[in-house]
């Protein structure tokens, strides 16, 4: 058998392999819109989102992996886990969430000010800080 037909006979069994593997499938299918953590209104944004869709999902990996966050940050990134009740106050406060012009970047530390509440007039700063090169929820 020659090295190029080998080389086919691999690549072919290495595609039909992890078509088959549901993780990959999962993984690239959920993670296929997601830009990576690199902006701080982005992380931002998903709050917005899970809000306005039941996206809960989105938010549990925006805490700060060093666990430095406030209990409001970490109560975020909870919500997929919270009761339904919780479920309901979030989304009435953070649906109608918006930033307010572009983050603010210092050092590995980042400020995004947006609006919430039920209508949407409650002014506030999300604090972010930067590990590696993603942000993270640190609190508000």
């Amino acid at each position: 058998m020659s090295t190029k037909t080998l080389s086919t006979i691999l690549l072919i069994s290495t595609i039909l392999l992890l078509s088959c593997n549901p993780a990959v499938k999962k993984t690239t299918k959920d993670n296929a819109n997601l830009k990576p953590q690199t902006d701080p209104a982005w992380v931002v944004n998903q709050i917005f989102i899970a809000a306005k869709e039941g996206k809960y999902e989105l938010l549990s990996e925006l805490c700060d992996p060093e666990g430095k966050g406030d209990g409001d940050t970490k109560f975020l990134c909870t919500i997929q886990n919270a009761s339904t009740k919780d479920k309901q106050e979030f989304d009435e406060y953070f649906k109608t969430g918006k930033i307010i012009g572009e983050p603010v970047i210092e050092g590995e530390e980042a400020k995004v000010e947006f609006t919430f509440g039920p209508d949407g007039n409650k002014k506030e700063t999300m604090n972010l800080v930067r590990r590696g090169d993603r942000w993270y929820l640190e609190s508000f």
